[in-house]
């Protein structure tokens, strides 16, 4: 890579059992960390190790258990970043459905962080973590609502987001979201919102817009105020 010179390399095997319903997935890699946050002679010597199994069968919700490793994108200042690295099992359970001819998607997800001792100011040290969600997809409208708790040895952070997304036309598409989070014990409450836009225009290419407000873990585990805003142009041809 550029100004670094790095030896890299990644195993991977995946098992199907029970005519493809069933899939195993181990993979061990090395010094496949990299971040525009590091400098760019940054090497890692760490293994990671990974274990996945997913589980699909018909007409039953489609199940996911892990063990990976992860990173956490954390705020210091308004101009300096880091990345936590740590191991994360995580246990999905997802479902797409008709109700009365409409279609949805539910989702519940279980995770655990496994951080390191010198991490213990991260928002997430070792947290277990519930989110459920549910979408909603209408003819002109998408309705999304997700709920999640993080829950630590000091404190819980409880976060609760909606979204809409409005179809008017096949060629435009507008969204909107909001977000509220509360941590106990240091009784912080803090609200986010986002917007997006779609516009398809035919021999030109697509437009699309969006901003949000969020927040990402800062120091002295609290979470701090991140706003980005993205402008993408695409053309397919």
């Amino acid at each position: 890579t550029t100004g670094s010179r790095q030896v890299a390399w990644n195993i991977q095997v995946e098992q199907p059992f029970f005519r493809q319903r069933l899939l195993v997935t181990g993979a061990v890699r090395k010094n496949d960390y990299a971040t525009f946050y590091q400098p760019s002679n940054y090497e890692s010597n760490t293994i990671f190790k990974s274990l996945q199994i997913s589980l699909r069968m018909p007409r039953w919700p489609i199940v996911n258990i892990g063990y990976q490793p992860s990173t956490q994108l954390v705020k210091l200042d308004e101009d300096r970043y880091t990345e936590q690295i740590f191991n994360m099992l995580t246990g999905t359970v997802t479902h797409t459905y008709k109700y009365r001819g409409i279609l949805m998607n539910s989702m519940l997800t279980y995770s655990r962080f496994y951080n390191k001792q010198t991490d213990t100011s991260f928002v997430y040290f070792n947290s277990r973590n519930v989110m459920a969600s549910h979408t909603i997809f209408l003819k002109k409208f998408t309705l999304a609502g997700e709920c999640a708790a993080a829950l630590t040895e000091e404190y819980v952070l409880y976060n609760v987001t909606g979204n809409i997304t409005w179809k008017p036309v096949s060629w435009m598409e507008i969204g909107g979201t909001l977000k509220y989070n509360q941590q106990t014990v240091y009784n912080v409450q803090q609200w986010g919102y986002g917007g997006n836009s779609r516009i398809d225009i035919p021999r030109v290419g697509e437009i699309a817009v969006r901003v949000d407000k969020s927040y990402l873990p800062g120091g002295g585990k609290q979470l701090v105020s991140n706003n980005t805003g993205r402008l993408t142009y695409t053309r397919i041809f």
